[in-house]
Formats: C-alpha cells, sequence, structure tokens
C-alpha cells in the first residue's frame, strides 16, 4: 500500500473536534510569519466560528532569482478584435 493512502487512512480515522453549530464549515489555512507556523481550520461562513484542525511548524525555504517583477515588451502590432455579425 502507498504511504499516501496509509496517510489518508490516518486523515480520515483521526479524531475530529466537536462542531460548534450544525452548518457546512469550510476548510483554510492560515501561515504565521512571526510564529513559523502553519496552522489548517474548519471556518463556519454562517457563524463565524474558526476551529484549529491541525498545526504544523513550517518555514518557506523561497529563493527568488533576478527580479521578481518586469515590465512587459509592447505590443507590436495591434490587431483589431473581430467580431460576428
Amino acid at each position: 500500500m502507498p504511504s499516501t493512502t496509509i496517510a489518508m487512512d490516518q486523515w480520515r480515522n483521526a479524531p475530529r473536534p466537536a462542531r460548534a453549530c450544525g452548518h457546512v464549515h469550510d476548510t483554510t489555512s492560515r501561515y504565521d510569519h512571526a510564529g513559523k507556523r502553519l496552522d489548517f481550520l474548519l471556518v463556519c461562513p454562517v457563524c463565524g466560528t474558526e476551529t484549529v484542525i491541525e498545526t504544523l511548524d513550517y518555514e518557506p525555504h523561497f529563493e527568488p532569482l533576478g527580479a521578481s517583477v518586469h515590465a512587459l515588451p509592447p505590443r507590436r502590432d495591434p490587431q483589431p478584435v473581430r467580431r460576428a455579425a
């Protein structure tokens, strides 16, 4: 059995926190830059309640190469938009 299948089985069988309401919840994540922590949450769009499901220590290791923002080259020959008759 692949490790991803085992991980999914563990996730499906993991205990879940009790919901504060009976609404359908959305899932989201938030990154805390100061704490270098990634939180996974259940959010109720009706009540606005949030429940933390899991917290991971996380620090991105992205190093940009060169300029991250650059101007696009100008268009040479603007072509008219073709429209149906």
